[in-house]
């Protein structure tokens, strides 16, 4: 054997540790039975012999093996026994074998068991005296579960066989005249037996070949050959043999299937004969006794023949051949008993026979009729009411089945002395027990079938009476119960069907699903036609999310050529959860739309079949949602309500569809009833939250989210989408406290999944929100190596770094996000490049950026918004208003809006007539809205139009409504600006507190107000400003600097806060600090071209003249 092919069989990679050698070994021993795949057996042993063997060989630079120890020697006197076929069947020889000090010693004798029964796992065809002394040497069945811990559990099973129950050929009966292989010869016999077993008599005359080339004879391969020549009705061939083998009688099996052969040649006496002798040696020989009852019906004995019959029916009470048998004796006798009682009608006893016969040949009118027949003293007799008790019951009338066996217990009630009364208290039990059972009154049934379990002495009858008890068990909800009674049956008879059936279905009650997978094989290894065991261990795997492998058990079932609608419905179901394409999708729909037809179809209404319409309605309408129909898919789904509208679990998924058709509202109402009903239902409060945020209401959103993490503090969603939420309600009302608590949640997000790019993305923009970059960047780094091909984490990183002012840095990640993104799929990396060259001044790449969106986005309207603001910075105002036109023409733009944005174009560059016309039109367009009232009334306060200023900035906060708004305050700070600049300080001051108030109104103080950080710079201006107009120098220039200090604002297009500047400038401006004032003015003019830092700096110019007039009183100030 080559040695690759060595390691391939063993299934390990090559190694010289013989510890794992043997692991392997034992482990495909488990999969290889020596006498179901001989050859794979034999491959499979020569594989472990040959690994040993390499394990043991000395490398190049060892020194040479050493002698042969004690138990090498005895192993190669055990192999010289075994090898020559004389020496093998000789058991003085393997006597003194055993005899050996190395079985008898304390030190060697566990060595010696193992090492014995690891040659026989290839070598063992072995006499039964020597299966016997092996057992008396080595206690092999004493040692069962010792042994189990070093040997498969089929070869331990194989040997304590073949120690109590030798299965073999016998050996002695062996022939052999040359040097072939006795151990391949028989392995031959058994094939061919396997064969014929499963009729495959092409691949048998092969085999008969194969072995007549052999220098080898034995008998039973001729008795193979008999059964060869029967299955084809060759009867000539049969009568040829039938002599070869008489001289082996002695041997049972060959004596079965010779009086076999003599019956299908009609040789009835010879066969009988044969039969009697079996029956004799053997009394529960099951084939002696089926021949025996036919050989008298041959002979018309036909009340022998019924006798036998009902006396095997105990052992065998399902035999169908025994039954076939019965009835055709009964005919004879109801022929013979109904002409004797025509004769004599006042003959009870062959009216009693009769009335027997009737009942066993289904003849049950005929034997209710004749047992009215009978006196009425008759009535009490014990024989008249179990008669009635077996006819009832089998007409299934239960109740008067269960009244006639109540009579007859009464009269069986006294325990029996004899063996007779015994048994039929036991059939009186089981028989009320059989009637409380069809009755479904599971209770009842139980102790009846328990005493009649007790009573029974009969093995078939006990078994058949246990597995109706395990029944009735399992039906009253009882399923440890039962199992401890299928283990009992199955104790005593291991292929006992029926108790596997019951057993795995117990099992499968108390959701143990390893041992429902376990009974489902050895279920289908007895008897693969029934489709239970198939089902119960596909819904195992199928509610174990194991869909692969529940698919794999529904193929077996269908290769078995086996049908259900329930295993179809699982069918469909793991195809939908298995699908990764459309057409696999579509398949799955097909499978229960076709599944869904079959069941409405009056003609498949089998009672014993799965016809729940609702649930494959419930499965059809998720399969069209799996396909992207969600109408259909709702519309099937209130079909489905319709058949069981109190099934909850369909109402969850209504709502879920809702929520797949946007129709949240809706959704909300059946949830929220469902949640108070299913309190602990995690995925219905996720899908609540959903509903709740897709309808801005994010507090109940939060109070749903917040539930869902009562129920599992783990659930990524809710810990993902309460992140969103308060970041949200962070952003809105600018606490600081609702960021603290989203950062919590997202770092435990990141508890739980450290391997996802997707949750540190999440949770990097969490801490960007925050301002925490260097956090958010760490996330970021981390969600590249999670996966690199994501490109948001380097579109993000690009956003923070450009927020820090590393424009370069933000530059280059912005370029890998594009790298990585298929064009047309977002337009954020392209629109955050764009901003970066457009702080950077480098407008035509910033404006390619823009083209390169407009591509895929052509009507996305902020981008030209952004266009236009760019070519104004660039100083083309002409083709900046064009844009706006443009999108009043193309997309009925807001007029009113557009105007007010021409109007700072036309301001940033100086031609203010034109920008006055068009604040003229924003006012003539809305002239209520606050937003044009505020805006234009800055344009006139930044040319310095006081009066428009004042008027228009007066109405806007008449038209603010509430003092808690951004607006409000922010007019009054403005109006307050305008009197400032006035020189009507009182009047500038009364705005500026009033604007002051507003903010303390809307935020409780001025820290939290400043402590937003994503707007810190204009908020500390806006706090600079109203304490300039207030006076309070000192803390005005701390506040301007604060904004010029911090970082951007999120929404700033500029490298640095020109507001800050301005601030500055007019501090100084005030404070007659004219050099410095005119240094800021220009900082904040490099940065943006407003109007009104061009005012004040040529207002300035006009004081600085007069500069040396005042500079005294300015110093003269500050001392």
């Amino acid at each position: 054997m080559k040695e690759e092919i060595i390691w391939q069989i063993l299934g390990i990679n090559k190694t010289k540790d013989p510890g794992l050698i043997r692991g392997a070994y034992r482990t495909q021993l488990l999969h290889t039975n020596p006498e179901d795949d001989a050859q794979g057996f034999i491959n499979l042993r020569k594989a472990y012999e040959e690994a040993i063997r390499l394990s043991s060989e000395p490398a190049v630079d060892e020194a040479p093996a050493k002698a042969k120890s004690d138990m090498d020697l005895w192993l190669e006197q055990a192999d010289d026994i075994y090898q020559d076929i004389r020496k093998r069947r000789e058991p003085g020889l393997w006597e003194k074998l055993l005899s050996n000090d190395v079985c008898q010693g304390l030190d060697t004798w566990l060595e010696a068991r193992e090492k014995l029964l690891a040659y026989i796992m290839d070598h063992y065809y072995l006499p039964h005296e020597v299966w016997l002394m092996l057992d008396r040497a080595f206690d092999l069945i004493k040692n069962k579960e010792t042994l189990l811990q070093s040997f498969s559990e089929n070869f331990i099973e194989y040997v304590i066989n073949q120690i109590q129950d030798y299965s073999q050929i016998d050996l002695n009966l062996l022939t052999v005249s040359g040097d072939a292989s006795v151990d391949d010869y028989m392995r031959s016999c058994y094939n061919i037996n396997r064969l014929l077993n499963e009729n495959q008599t092409e691949a048998v005359q092969d085999e008969f070949n194969t072995i007549d080339t052999l220098p080898i004879y034995h008998p039973y391969a001729d008795a193979q050959r008999l059964r060869y020549f029967i299955s084809l009705d060759h009867k000539p061939e049969i009568e040829q043999l039938i002599p070869k083998l008489a001289p082996y009688l002695a041997d049972d099996y060959i004596a079965y299937i010779v009086a076999k052969a003599h019956a299908a040649v009609n040789h009835h006496d010879e066969a009988a004969s044969i039969w009697e002798k079996l029956r004799q040696k053997w009394p529960a020989h099951y084939s002696a006794q089926i021949g025996l009852i036919s050989y008298d019906i041959y002979k018309g004995r036909y009340k022998e023949a019924n006798e036998r019959a009902v006396e095997l029916l105990r052992a065998y009470p399902r035999d169908e051949d025994i039954h076939r048998l019965l009835v055709e004796a009964n005919e004879h006798l109801i022929k013979e008993y109904e002409a004797i009682c025509q004769a004599e009608s006042a003959n009870l006893k062959v009216k009693e026979d009769l009335a027997w016969c009737y009942y066993q040949n289904n003849s049950l009118d005929q034997c209710i009729q004749l047992l009215a027949e009978f006196p009425a003293e008759t009535s009490r007799e014990p024989w008249f009411l179990k008669i009635h008790s077996y006819v009832y019951l089998r007409k299934e009338e239960f109740k008067k089945a269960l009244d006639y066996s109540s009579q007859w217990l009464e009269l069986l009630k006294n325990p029996p002395e004899d063996g007779e009364g015994r048994r039929d208290l036991a059939i009186c039990y089981r028989l009320m027990g059989a009637c409380c059972f069809n009755e479904k009154d599971y209770e009842q049934a139980i102790p009846y079938l328990q005493q009649a379990a007790s009573l029974e002495e009969n093995s078939g009858e006990k078994l058949d009476t246990m597995q109706h008890l395990s029944s009735a068990l399992l039906r009253s909800g009882k399923p440890e119960a039962c199992i401890d009674v299928c283990d009992e049956i199955l104790k005593q008879s291991k292929g006992y069907y029926p108790a596997y059936i019951n057993r795995q279905e117990a099992h499968y009650n108390m959701r143990n699903g390893q041992e429902v997978i376990d009974d489902y094989y050895k279920a289908i290894e007895i008897y693969p036609s029934n489709v239970k065991p198939y089902l119960l261990a596909a819904k195992v795997f199928y509610f174990n999310d194991q869909y692969e492998d529940a698919f794999g058990v529904i193929n077996r079932a269908r290769e078995a050529k086996l049908e259900s609608n329930e295993l179809e419905l699982l069918y469909g179901k793991c195809l939908r959860f298995m699908s990764k394409s459309k057409e696999e999708e579509e398949a799955a729909l097909q499978v229960i739309l076709a599944l869904s037809e079959k069941i409405k179809d009056p003609r498949d209404q089998r009672e014993d079949e799965f016809h729940d319409l609702g649930e494959v309605l419930h499965e059809l309408a998720k399969a069209y949602a799996n396909v992207g129909d969600f109408p259909k898919g709702l519309e099937t789904m209130e079909a489905a309500i319709q058949q069981n509208p109190q099934k909850d679990d369909y109402h969850f998924t209504k709502a879920y569809l809702y929520v797949d058709l946007a129709r949240y509202e809706e959704a909300i109402i059946i949830l929220e009833r469902l949640i108070k009903t299913y309190p602990k239902a995690e995925y219905a409060h996720t899908r609540l939250g959903r509903c709740y945020e897709e309808t801005d209401n994010e507090y109940d959103a939060i109070r749903i989210y917040r539930k869902t993490l009562e129920i599992n503090p783990d659930n990524l969603d809710a810990l993902e989408k309460l992140g969103d939420l308060y970041i949200r309600v962070y952003e809105r009302e600018e606490d600081v406290k609702h960021y603290e608590t989203a950062r919590r949640y997202g770092e435990h997000l990141l508890e739980l999944r450290q391997d996802s790019s997707y949750y540190y993305v999440h949770v990097g923009i969490i801490y960007d929100k925050g301002y925490q970059f260097a956090k958010a960047l760490e996330c970021y780094q981390k969600a590249v190596k999670c996966n690199p091909k994501n490109l948001w984490p380097h579109n993000n990183a690009g956003y923070v770094l450009k927020n820090m002012k590393k424009y370069d840095e933000a530059i280059g990640e912005y370029q890998k996000a594009l790298e990585l993104m298929e064009p047309g799929d977002s337009l954020l990396p392209h629109s955050n490049l764009a901003t970066c060259f457009e702080i950077l001044g480098r407008y035509e790449e910033a404006l390619d950026c823009y083209r390169e969106i407009l591509k895929h986005w052509p009507d996305r309207q902020d981008i030209h918004e952004y266009i236009a603001a760019v070519l104004a910075k660039m100083g083309k105002p002409k083709e900046a208003v064009k844009v706006y036109q443009d999108l009043i023409k193309k997309y009925d733009f807001p007029k009113e809006e557009a105007c007010y944005h021409i109007m700072q174009i036309y301001e940033g560059a100086g031609q203010f007539w034109m920008a006055f016309i068009y604040a003229c039109n924003a006012v003539l367009h809305n002239g209520k809205s606050v937003e044009v009232l505020k805006r234009t009334g800055m344009f006139y306060f930044s040319i310095g139009k006081y009066f428009r200023a004042k008027s228009s900035l007066k109405k806007a906060i008449a038209n603010a409504g509430s003092p808690k708004t951004e607006s409000y305050y922010l007019c009054c700070l403005y109006l307050a600006q305008v009197y400032f600049d006035e020189g009507k300080t009182r009047e500038a001051r009364q705005w500026a507190t009033q604007a002051l108030s507003a903010i303390e109104d809307m935020y409780g103080d001025r820290k939290r107000f400043i402590a937003y950080k994503p707007y810190g710079g204009m908020y500390h201006w806006r706090l600079g400003m109203i304490y300039l107009i207030l006076g309070e120098h000192r803390r005005a220039e701390y506040y301007f600097t604060q904004a010029v200090d911090n970082l951007p604002c999120k929404s700033c297009h500029a490298k640095e806060c020109f507001d800050g500047y301005y601030g500055l400038g007019r501090l100084y401006e005030e404070m007659k600090q004219f050099d410095r004032a005119e240094e800021y003015y220009k900082k904040a003019m490099a940065l943006d071209n407003s109007a009104l830092y061009k005012r004040h700096l040529s207002e300035l110019t006009n004081k600085k003249n007069n500069r040396k007039d005042n500079i005294f009183k300015t110093i003269w100030r500050y001392l």
